[in-house]
């Protein structure tokens, strides 16, 4: 009896350091003690996370005390624990990401960046008028922009440079369509992912064996669940689990929670305006690709005529403009302004971003390590690069 009342005292002392603490300092009784009451940790996603702190690989672990079980993912070498959250989505940022600042305290990117997406409000009407209206600034569209960035994901290597960087199927692209890749890009990820658009399309298209959809809002991982749940796409049917893995991540896009080289592409719809280290995080997705990995975006210019607004009743008007929400007329503001006053970046043109890109990793020149960027519309940026090899 003695020896279990020791046991379990030695159990509350490792359960409560690593509440307290979130970088706790892992001894070697300690880790060997871990080891002894957690699960296998064992799995194929151990292969593509880490650590966002130390970039270490990462377990998952299962802790069982009696009928209640917890599970998680650990850093062994840094002693990191990263929680899953609400049963949707893996929680892998780190304190500082966290930092609840009173909101009247923070610069315009930094509502647009950490707070504006995180609104529960922002996340249900995403879908309905808010990311469509986008195409007022030339935005193919879901549909057509899905549909170039299947094209370019799928490309074989040996294909025409038109095949990779042409907005649609013309006449010599077409000819390459056979030219697909021998076997699918194994790991592909929807950065910023808001409500799962194309994360959904990726899943729908039943071609990329393993989808991952960030962001750094909570909410638009719970609506990206809900919308797959919706449409059948979410991994709990035995039929969806057998053919592909989702796995709902959230991260900073600055400080991705990824292996070096462990991503065949990256899609980055509407999103590089909202990123308050625009750098950094091209930086972070030219790391996480394979050599030859290929990475699609869209943003704005500063051309775009910024209308951007959410039809609301006129009665909630002015709770969408305290939330920071533009809503009818209150977000018409002269172009050419590179932030407007929503807190978005807004690129000069192609050569901004052509440079960023390159300053990123990529060389620029031939297919490999090829950086293409062209303007649709008024004001849509389209982005496509190939990681030399």
């Amino acid at each position: 009896m003695s020896f279990l009342l020791a046991f379990l005292s030695t159990l509350l002392f490792v359960w409560m350091s690593d509440s307290l603490s979130n970088t706790p300092v892992i001894t070697p009784a300690k880790r060997a003690l871990l080891d002894l009451v957690d699960g296998s940790t064992s799995r194929p996603d151990a292969v593509l996370l880490a650590c966002p702190e130390s970039l270490t690989p990462l377990s998952r672990r299962t802790r069982a005390f009696g009928v209640f079980e917890e599970s998680y993912y650990f850093s062994p070498s840094y002693g990191s624990k990263y929680e899953i959250k609400d049963n949707t989505f893996i929680d892998l940022t780190i304190p500082e990401e966290q930092d609840e600042k009173p909101f009247w305290t923070l610069s315009s990117r930094e509502r647009v960046g950490s707070r504006f997406f995180q609104n529960p409000f922002i996340s249900s009407i995403y879908e309905r008028g808010y990311r469509q209206n986008f195409e007022n600034a030339g935005f193919p569209g879901i549909d057509k922009e899905y549909a170039e960035i299947e094209r370019f994901f799928l490309a074989s290597e040996d294909s025409s440079f038109e095949t990779f960087f042409s907005s649609s199927s013309s006449s010599s692209a077409a000819a390459d369509e056979e030219k697909r890749r021998s076997s699918p890009p194994a790991a592909v990820l929807d950065l910023s992912c808001g409500s799962g658009f194309m994360t959904r399309k990726l899943l729908g298209s039943r071609q990329f064996p393993s989808v991952l959809a960030a962001d750094l809002s909570p909410t638009m991982l719970a609506e990206t669940k809900r919308r797959c749940i919706e449409e059948g796409l979410w991994p709990s049917s035995s039929q969806q689990k057998q053919q592909q893995q989702l796995m709902l991540l959230r991260c900073d896009a600055a400080r991705l929670p990824l292996a070096d080289a462990s991503l065949d592409c990256v899609v980055a719809g509407a999103a590089m305006h909202c990123w308050p280290q625009i750098g950094g995080s091209l930086s972070e997705i030219y790391r996480v690709l394979k050599p030859g990995g290929r990475f699609y975006a869209s943003t704005f210019f500063a051309s775009t005529p910024l209308q951007f607004q959410v039809q609301l009743p006129d009665f909630l008007t002015d709770a969408a403009s305290s939330l920071g929400i533009p809503s009818n007329s209150n977000n018409k503001k002269p172009a050419g302004q590179r932030y407007n006053g929503s807190g978005f970046y807004l690129f000069s043109d192609e050569q901004e971003i052509f440079d960023l890109v390159q300053g990123a990793g990529w060389r620029g020149e031939g297919i490999g390590g090829a950086v293409k960027v062209r303007k649709e519309g008024r004001g849509c940026a389209i982005i496509k690069a190939v990681k030399d090899k």
